[in-house]
């Protein structure tokens, strides 16, 4: 007699019980992955075009905002081009295009499909449980929504719809998300600039240079970790155990 093979069933039920969110699944998974290829392929032709000064810098934040809430690059990767691209002024725009883009998914990509999809999330455990996980005051709000950034591992935009359906506020959504972002951004923006100057000096870092990624490492690995206690302490609290 066959045994019925759970393991390939599980994804496949997961996936079915996505409802009318599974192009969005889909979407998320694909997308930002042609992006990151598409982008890294023409990095060097990008740091030839791109301005010298604030305009540069100010186009480079802007892009990093609308990529991004569109689904088209991950925020790391955004981070890193940011290093590769402008260096420190670079990952100081990468900070505030990806908080950027939180807003812009929660309030203008994700609501562009219609109620439909915020008439199915609501009711579920999740949303529920990020409800209860950032209610209150906008300080305890934005810390949360970073420690939610940090804790679900879900992609940034997923995360931004979650945030829509739980209707957030965007103040909290942009300030957790700056938040959430700093120790990525330092990490995968100094990985932009270390390939960017070893591509064009052949220099690795410098000590200094090492440590400081070290440092932005052991703070993201830390950051997630205390995250994620909150999370599952919250969800435990409120009972949404399948969140």
């Amino acid at each position: 007699m066959d045994v019925p093979d759970r393991t390939a069933r599980a994804p496949r039920e997961s996936f079915a019980d996505l409802g009318p969110l599974r192009p969005i699944a889909v979407a998320t998974a694909v997308l930002p992955t042609v992006g990151t290829i598409v982008v890294l392929t023409n990095l060097p032709a990008l740091a030839t075009a791109l301005p010298a000064g604030p305009a540069g810098l100010g186009g480079l934040t802007l892009a990093i905002a609308v990529v991004v809430a569109a689904v088209l690059l991950p925020p790391s990767f955004a981070a890193f081009a940011a290093g590769y691209l402008a260096s420190g002024p670079g990952m100081v725009g990468a900070l505030l295009g990806i908080a950027a883009a939180a807003v812009l998914g929660q309030r203008g990509t994700w609501p562009l499909l219609g109620e439909r999809i915020y008439a199915f999330m609501r009711p579920r455990p999740r949303v529920l449980g990020v409800q209860h996980f950032c209610r209150g005051p906008f300080g305890r709000c934005a810390w949360r929504v970073a420690a939610l950034r940090l804790a679900v591992r879900l992609p940034f935009a997923v995360q931004s719809l979650l945030l829509s359906a739980a209707r957030t506020p965007s103040a909290a959504v942009a300030a957790g998300s700056l938040l959430a972002a700093l120790p990525m951004v330092l990490l995968a923006g100094g990985a932009g600039m270390t390939w960017q100057r070893y591509h064009t000096l052949r220099e690795l870092p410098t000590p200094t240079g090492w440590c400081l990624l070290g440092a932005a490492t052991a703070a993201m690995v830390l950051a997630a970790a205390q995250s994620r206690r909150a999370w599952a302490a919250s969800l435990r609290d409120a009972n949404y155990l399948g969140a």
